[in-house]
This record gives structure tokens, C-alpha cells and sequence, in this order.
């Protein structure tokens, strides 16, 4: 799926039909690549382990009551992969790369019982209702 975890309905229902595996991975198109993908943990949800030349971390987001050292938080990627920044735009590049490389995505994950990644919620919420407006 994109932008969206895929439901557990929607992996177990295409498993079923087409009678093969799906595998789950992460990635931004600020990341240039996935982030995050294993072929070992086919649990629906989960998005495997940190792809190589690619860290993840968990930081807090006390507005929606996730911490890291509870092992959910907004999900940061640190990679010679990710991007550089926004075309003319300081505000918003400095807004998702913090000082010490970090691209804050936006996407709040967990870590796993497996040490895999699991996307769960978003910071914040956007519809797009039509090709030039979007709702939070």
C-alpha cells in the first residue's frame, strides 16, 4: 500500500487469492529507497528491519501521548539516502531534517516483539480532497 499501512483484511484476502506471500516494507519518497523491509517476519503490519545504509528511531509525541521508551513514537530515518532538503524551501526542510541529520516522517511506529517495524498512526492527518487542496 502507499501512505496507509496495509489492513491485516486486505494482506490476509491477497494472500489467500493469489496463494503467495506479501511483503511489507517502509520507505518515504524523501528516503529515495525502503527504509525498512524483511522476508523473514510475514506478520501483516510489519514492515521489517532497517534496510542497509539505513538507521530508524523512535522519537516522542507527547500530543498524541506516544514516547520512545515505551517503543512507539514518530519514526526518524537517518541514511545517505535521504534527501537533502525541499527545493526553495529552508522553513519546510528544516521543519522534517532536524540538526543532526535526522527526516522526521511524519509516521508514528512501533517496534515489534520481532525487532521489526510497525506503522500505526500518523503525527498528523491529511486528505486530499482534490489535486490542489489537502485537509489536516
Amino acid at each position: 500500500s502507499t501512505s496507509a499501512p496495509l489492513s491485516r483484511e486486505v494482506c490476509q484476502f491477497s494472500r489467500a487469492a493469489f496463494s503467495c506471500v506479501f511483503i511489507e516494507c517502509y520507505g518515504q519518497t524523501e528516503c529515495i529507497m525502503g527504509c525498512a523491509q524483511s522476508i523473514n517476519d510475514i506478520e501483516p503490519g510489519a514492515t521489517g528491519t532497517p534496510t542497509p545504509l539505513n538507521y530508524l528511531k523512535l522519537v516522542d509525541v507527547p500530543e498524541k501521548s506516544y514516547y520512545a521508551k515505551d517503543g512507539i513514537g514518530e519514526i526518524c530515518v537517518k541514511s545517505p539516502a535521504v534527501f537533502k532538503g525541499y527545493l526553495k524551501d529552508e522553513a519546510k526542510t528544516r521543519e522534517a531534517i532536524d540538526e543532526q541529520g535526522w527526516l522526521h516522517t511524519g509516521d508514528i511506529g512501533r517496534w515489534t516483539p520481532h525487532k521489526t517495524m510497525q506503522i500505526v498512526d500518523r503525527k498528523k492527518n491529511m486528505y486530499k480532497v482534490e489535486s490542489s487542496l489537502q485537509v489536516l
